[in-house]
């Protein structure tokens, strides 16, 4: 497992990381932005795609919105695409959501949030 925690260089972002999916609710938006003022940075899990030097993330979707809103950069750890998968299923409770989560490899256009 690696853990990242990336910080800005003179106004300058170290890492881009890509939404799994566009969509979000402004009101749990605001109900995780104040939970993080008091938790602090959450940890997000990604797996990195080198060809586009972007990390996508596997969840967490309103926690980087929230993120970026507040200035905050997430810690993040790099899992393999294996395991991403697993995840998916798992929360999912079927693999019909593997065709979405692969779909971000294949040119999806989701969000990217520079930090």
């Amino acid at each position: 497992m690696k853990v990242y925690l990336q910080h800005k260089e003179n106004g300058g972002h170290k890492m881009k990381v890509q939404l799994f999916h566009n969509h979000f609710d402004q009101k749990h938006l605001e109900e995780v932005k104040a939970e993080m003022l008091v938790l602090g940075t959450p940890i997000i899990r990604v797996v990195y795609d080198d060809f586009n030097d972007v990390f996508i993330a596997v969840e967490g979707c309103h926690r980087l919105r929230a993120c970026a809103e507040l200035g905050l950069t997430p810690k993040i750890e790099e899992i393999t695409i294996e395991e991403a998968l697993q995840i998916n299923i798992a929360e999912s409770g079927d693999d019909r959501d593997l065709a979405s989560f692969e779909n971000i490899f294949w040119g999806k256009d989701t969000k990217i949030i520079k930090f």
